[in-house]
């Protein structure tokens, strides 16, 4: 059998939660009970593996991806906005202006909150028809 842990943390995908591995698991638990339901009736499938993996890719693909938090150092400086924010705290926008991290505060305009986390902002919806 193959070793499928990652070798090194980078080799491992920030898609993949905890949660979607609980789901995936609980869906092919169910679809494991499933099969063995049929065989004994005497119609086994011709493929369970395949029954199994199809159930537990649909169950975790179903699952919002987290968000993979990066440290400030790792921020983008070219004018990217992003998220940002302070472990306890609301989420805000962000982006690197003139030298450095700038917010605008809907009442004091623009400042330079201390931030330890960001991330990306998500891509938006595609919209079936239209290309973004």
């Amino acid at each position: 059998m193959r070793d499928l842990a990652p070798s090194s943390p980078e080799a491992s995908s920030p898609a993949v939660t905890d949660e979607m591995v609980e789901v995936a698991t609980d869906a092919m638990q169910e679809a494991d009970y499933q099969i063995q339901r049929a065989v004994a009736r005497g119609e086994g499938p011709d493929n369970e593996y395949e029954i199994m993996a199809r159930a537990a890719l649909e169950a975790a693909l179903g699952q919002p991806a987290a968000p993979a938090w990066r440290t400030r150092d790792s921020a983008p400086k070219d004018g990217t906005e992003f998220i940002a924010c302070n472990p306890g705290y609301m989420p805000f926008s962000m982006c690197w202006h003139d030298g450095a991290f700038i917010h605008q505060d809907p009442v004091d305009g623009w400042v330079s909150p201390p931030f330890e986390l960001w991330q990306p902002f998500p891509a938006a919806p595609a919209v079936e028809g239209q290309k973004l």
